[in-house]
This record gives C-alpha cells, sequence and structure tokens, in this order.
C-alpha cells in the first residue's frame, strides 16, 4: 500500500511539473541571448552647442515582449553602465525560445548600490556639468526577432543618442527618451 501511494505521488508530481507557461519559473534549455548596444558616431554626438561626452543608465530590468504571450521580465543586476561608442555589452541571458516584437529596458534610480541616477548625461561643452533624472522610464527597442538558439542581440541606439543630444535640461530625459522617436531598432 505504501508502495502504491508513493508510485501515485511521482507520477503526480511528474506530470504537474510540466505544467505552465512555456519558459515558466525555469531557465534551463532556454537560449544564451547576449544583449549589446551598438556603437555609434561620435560625429552624431553633436547637436548645436551641447556635446554628450557620456551617456550612462541604470538598469533594472530588462523585457522581452512576445508577439503574442505575456512579457518576458528578465531582472538585471547591472546597476549603471555608460555607453560606449565603440558599442557595449550589456548582459547575457537566457530567454525562452520563441518570437519577439520589442526588448525594453526599465531605468530607475538606485540599481544597484543605492543613490544612482536613473540617468546621467554629461556634456562637454558647458565644463562637464550633467544632467541626471531620478526619473523610472522604460526604453524600447522595436523589431521582430526570433529566438531558438545562442546568439547576440544588437540594439541600435542612434535614436537614443540623438535624443539624449537635444536635452538642454534635466527635466526633459524621461520625455525625450520614452518619446517614440527615441526608441531603437536591432
Amino acid at each position: 500500500m505504501k508502495n502504491t501511494l508513493l508510485i501515485i505521488t511521482i507520477a503526480l508530481s511528474t506530470l504537474t511539473s510540466g505544467c505552465g507557461k512555456k519558459g515558466s519559473n525555469t531557465s534551463t534549455g532556454n537560449p544564451l541571448v547576449s544583449v549589446e548596444m551598438a556603437s555609434f558616431s561620435a560625429s552624431s554626438t553633436k547637436v548645436g552647442a551641447f556635446a554628450l561626452s557620456s551617456l550612462t543608465l541604470c538598469f533594472k530590468r530588462l523585457r522581452f515582449k512576445p508577439v503574442d504571450e505575456i512579457a518576458t521580465d528578465i531582472d538585471l543586476t547591472l546597476g549603471q553602465v555608460t555607453l560606449a561608442p565603440s558599442g557595449t555589452q550589456i548582459a547575457t541571458v537566457q530567454v525562452p525560445p520563441g518570437e519577439y516584437e520589442r526588448v525594453e529596458f526599465d531605468l530607475e534610480k538606485d540599481c544597484l548600490n543605492g543613490g544612482e541616477p536613473s540617468v546621467v548625461i554629461d556634456n562637454d561643452n558647458d565644463g562637464g556639468t550633467p544632467f541626471q533624472t531620478d526619473d523610472r522610464m522604460t526604453i524600447k527597442f522595436e523589431g521582430a526577432v526570433t529566438i531558438t538558439t545562442d546568439q547576440t542581440l544588437t540594439l541600435f541606439v542612434d535614436n537614443l543618442i540623438n535624443a539624449a543630444d537635444g536635452i538642454n535640461d534635466a527635466n526633459n530625459i524621461k520625455t525625450a527618451f520614452e518619446n517614440s522617436t527615441a526608441t531603437g531598432t536591432y
């Protein structure tokens, strides 16, 4: 009797452990996606009297938006990352296989050690006085991508850099970055 009960318990556990949404609660077997910000031209970082010398983002979360499912959030512990003109490696993460229509980053203050602003824009032309904000914001990169194997996903940031170039007041950062013309592609 005890053996029969044990066998039934194991069988039910095996059956129920396979239930659930694809990719939920496990990353075993999911492809590794290396996410990087593309290089950008130094000549595109000068607008009027403003000259972008660096753009630092405080990453809180990475979200892959599937075409026909609920978004897959991946919490990052990257903290602040300064984008380099030569390109910047952001993360390597396991992502459930599927077709995705968008990649989003949530930027928030205090993303790692506490005290970090969500965005810092350094300006070479005004003595290096940075614009910064603690605003929460979401940066979106549009474009269809099918993930079935390990791959590199390069996010093109020219629109984001151009938006940063046009900022002349810290109060405009969130609006400029979340504006649809500032979104990137891949």
